[in-house]
């Protein structure tokens, strides 16, 4: 690969290497950045991890703009080398040598093998204690990015209300200004501070699902959800506009649910007009899991998988994950809307800038040998252990039975099926590093 484009000079501004790079991109290379592959793809899973790795690496001639690996369930090593040779793939045996961003999930620390589990959200919430909850995030982050990872779809700012939907314990919770002050700590922490630029030891924070999931009739996954514009604008988009203005996310997850009937990975007013033109908004907006079809096949406000793309990227949705079962059309859609490829060149624009931000094109691997001093440290261990004894709540104490007497042998029965479980909340893989609940109380 020639070495001597302006794009491939650090020393320049980020504006003319983005546009640099983008002057010498066919539209199949422009399309591969609006596109994802993922390592937990099922379609490859009869094969195992060997199967799945060798479809992503088929899929990578043309370049990428991002690799899934959420819940990623290799040893801390094996996760950092099998990122590491994607990445020489990409910058080596690709035309312009274009660097991945690596998606992952933190909710309560990174969802990976060996990885230091946190207490889920809604407990995190139960602390108060935003700056610890910071330090957690911190934590996360830096065990994701050690392993290769820049992105999470991380923190859930949803409002958490209603008990029957089943996804309240990624929520900080039910209320307006805590989600936002738990949110704000959260976005802090992954992205190592609130100046938008997360280095070379942090991730870009992904806050989802903009806007209103956790409103859903019912309490119904993928339900339509009856909120009026007031709610809205009181209750459910203050989080994810600190998250904008005070915290300078980077990214931004749209959400499986609509707003007055609109789809929001179909909603040009939610993704662009508010977030960009209204907040000031300077990342990348990705689809939640598969959502840009489902604007043809769940919602129904578009008659063809085609449609949705077209639909989608005039909207402001910069990337299709996990597979890009929509967006891997878009080149023949937009031979036949060429209007539309000013749309694409904004969203490419935006992915390469949070590349070159990242410094992923001087440097996009990671030390395989240094990733276990961060994976599962004590140190890390030990903030996740203060903030679980911080998290714990007392319902009801008839009879004042607490605090305990002292005097004498005293037994604690620990019962549930989570007693002795190394995975502690939906986002959790299976864990060695910080023991059950029963090794914690010991």
């Amino acid at each position: 690969m020639n070495t001597q484009h302006p794009y491939q000079d650090p020393t320049l501004s980020l504006e003319l290497r983005i546009n640099d790079l983008m002057s010498r991109m066919t539209l199949a290379e422009k399309v591969a950045q609006v596109c994802a592959l993922s390592l937990r793809d099922s379609t490859a899973a009869e094969e195992g991890l060997a199967g799945i790795v060798k479809a992503v690496r088929d899929g990578l001639s043309a370049g990428i703009g991002q690799i899934e690996n959420t819940f990623d369930p290799r040893d801390p090593e094996a996760s950092a080398r099998e990122v590491n040779d994607l990445q020489r793939q990409l910058k080596e045996e690709t035309r312009l040598g274009i660097p991945a961003l690596i998606g992952s999930e933190c909710a309560h620390g990174h969802a990976a093998h060996n990885s230091t589990v946190f207490p889920v959200p809604l407990a995190m919430a139960s602390s108060w204690h935003p700056a610890l909850v910071e330090q957690a995030f911190d934590c996360a982050a830096r065990e994701a990015r050690a392993r290769g990872a820049h992105e999470a779809h991380t923190p859930v700012l949803d409002l958490g209300r209603d008990p029957r939907w089943g996804r309240l314990e990624e929520t900080f919770g039910e209320d307006t200004h805590l989600v936002t002050q738990m949110g704000l700590a959260a976005v802090s922490g992954l992205q190592g501070g609130r100046n938008g630029n997360p280095g070379t030891t942090h991730l870009i924070s992904a806050p989802k699902h903009f806007a209103g999931y956790g409103q859903v009739a019912g309490g119904r996954n993928f339900a339509a959800t009856p909120i009026d514009r007031r709610t809205l604008q009181d209750e459910v988009l203050p989080p994810f506009e600190a998250a904008v203005k005070q915290g300078k996310t980077l990214g931004m997850m749209a959400s499986h649910c609509d707003v007055e009937g609109v789809p929001a990975h179909g909603n040009r007013w939610l993704l662009t007009e508010l977030l960009r033109d209204d907040w000031g908004f300077e990342g990348y907006v990705v689809s939640d899991y598969n959502d840009v079809p489902r604007l043809e096949f769940f919602q129904h406000v578009v008659a063809t998988a085609e449609e949705a793309a077209a639909l989608a990227l005039s909207a402001g949705l910069d990337i299709d994950l996990p597979v890009s079962q929509a967006y891997g059309g878009l080149e023949a859609i937009l031979h036949a809307q060429p209007e539309l490829v000013a749309d694409l060149d904004r969203s490419v624009a935006r992915i390469l800038r949070l590349k070159f931000m990242l410094g992923l094109f001087e440097n996009p691997y990671v030390d395989v040998a240094a990733v276990r001093q961060v994976v599962g440290c004590e140190a890390h261990v030990a903030i996740s252990r203060q903030l679980a004894e911080e998290a714990v709540v007392l319902l009801k104490n008839d009879h004042q039975t607490l605090p305990l007497e002292r005097s004498g042998r005293l037994t604690l029965a620990v019962i549930g099926p989570n007693a002795a479980s190394r995975e502690v909340g939906n986002y959790t893989v299976s864990n060695d590093a910080n023991g059950s609940i029963l090794d914690a109380i010991r």
